[in-house]
């Protein structure tokens, strides 16, 4: 973490901004889907302060979309992928 922030300092850098990638997973997925992480996991090694800055709005149709995905590779990203939108939406608020 000293070297990281020692580079930082060198470089005069106030804030990184960096892509995301996937929805906001709950604790007993990203272990399992550290691809989705790959964007931020070495922040929360470092332990920086991170968040993320939501560019658009999820509508009804977006939502109604993902009740019916089925992924594109039959893969684990997928299939956990999957998991994860039913979960979420049968234990979203109404």
């Amino acid at each position: 973490m000293h070297d990281v922030m020692a580079e930082w300092r060198r470089c005069e850098l106030d804030v990184l901004l960096c892509p995301m990638m996937g929805p906001a997973y709950n604790h007993n997925y990203p272990g399992k889907l550290t691809s989705a992480l790959s964007y931020t996991i070495i922040y929360n090694l470092l332990n920086f302060p991170a968040g993320v800055v939501p560019v658009s709005t999820v509508t009804a149709e977006d939502e109604e979309e993902l009740r019916h995905y089925k992924g594109n590779y039959g893969d684990l990203w997928d299939k956990l992928y999957t998991k994860v939108q039913s979960k979420s939406q049968t234990h979203s608020p109404s």
